[in-house]
């Protein structure tokens, strides 16, 4: 009877061996079928426009710790199709941003107001990126800030 519940045991844990096995190459099957399904595109069915955007990179200079600072970054629409600016994103979270939802016309500007609040940031020269969907050709743009944030008590002795 020892034998036969030895036995049993070691088919018990084969078989959860097995059973794992199983489990980890059905993950890994479905996994990768879901990675060969493309992602709908955002502008899949909005025509494409083409834009200017003359300042890339704003440098706010020596920022006082605590103090909120603000640049707007204009954006020209110099296709011939009205532009949607989808989404705007940051890889910061002490970042906001405000633009208009209404699509721009030809030959106008858009607009993207960045808030930055250096609260929660140490002190010292930051650069920071903002990725900007909307419907053109490429899709995704970037914009970038930079600043050298400085404790009150310090008041900018260091230079940017």
């Amino acid at each position: 009877m020892g034998d036969e519940i030895k036995c049993i045991n070691i088919l018990k844990q084969v078989f959860m061996k097995i059973h794992l096995r199983i489990h980890v190459l059905l993950i890994m099957l479905f996994s990768g079928l879901c990675s060969c399904i493309p992602e709908p595109s955002i502008n899949s069915s909005i025509a494409t426009t083409s834009i200017e955007i003359p300042q890339r990179t704003y440098n706010f200079g020596t920022i006082d710790n605590g103090i909120v600072v603000k640049h707007e970054f204009k954006i020209k629409n110099v296709g011939d199709q009205p532009l949607i600016i989808n989404e705007v994103s940051s890889n910061c979270d002490c970042t906001v941003f405000k633009w208009s939802k209404v699509p721009v016309l030809p030959q106008q500007n858009a607009r993207i107001q960045v808030i930055f609040n250096p609260t929660a940031q140490i002190e010292g020269i930051i650069s920071k990126t903002l990725l900007i969907r909307m419907n053109t050709d490429s899709g995704l743009h970037k914009i970038y800030f930079m600043g050298n944030i400085v404790s009150r008590k310090n008041n900018g002795n260091s230079d940017f």
